[in-house]
């Protein structure tokens, strides 16, 4: 199998590495341009082209490596280890996914830990039920609401209580005094 996987690799290989043997002799051959009158714009060019040469040399193996997998994937127990290698992957999505649900999970219950002693301080500073209480409770009720908390059912009463004062109706104009 592996002669067999070797012909369809070298292909794919020999332009990769023709084209890399022939440019060192041509730019050991090749001397830049020696003109007397040359500008620095010149001098930009002659090292884009450079570029452009590295960039066409990095493709070549890029595609090199396409092959090399391609033929791995032809030997015997190649897509095996194809699969583990993505297996791995998947299983470093899904650690990730899983770390990300637990700092949620940390962070909701922060946050119910933080309502919850919000309630017990309110319920115990405001024995009276006025009614700038009465609105402190209903905005932690629904926070709490829409946080998706449950809160434990006494704190809950005590909250519901708060958040509808008891306080006698305000004196009409011919009831008062």
């Amino acid at each position: 199998a592996k002669p067999a996987a070797q012909p369809a690799a070298e292909p794919a290989a020999k332009p990769a590495a023709a084209k890399p043997t022939a440019e060192p002799a041509a730019q050991s051959t090749a001397q830049p341009p020696t003109v007397p009158d040359a500008k620095p714009a010149d001098q930009p060019a002659v090292k884009c082209a450079a570029a452009k040469r590295a960039d066409d040399r990095i493709a070549a193996a890029e595609v090199g490596a396409v092959a090399a997998t391609l033929a791995a994937a032809t030997e015997p127990g190649g897509v095996a280890e194809l699969a583990a290698a993505a297996d791995e992957g998947c299983r470093a999505r899904a650690d990730a996914l899983a770390k990300r649900e637990t700092r949620r999970a940390l962070h909701r219950e922060q946050l119910f830990r933080e309502d919850k002693r919000a309630a017990g301080r309110l319920i115990e500073q405001c024995a009276l039920g006025s009614a700038d209480d009465a609105a402190r409770a209903r905005a932690l009720l629904e926070r709490v609401k829409a946080r998706g908390h449950a809160l434990p059912p006494h704190l809950l009463r005590s909250l519901r209580d708060l958040a509808s004062p008891r306080l006698p109706p305000p004196p009409r104009g011919g009831e008062a005094g």
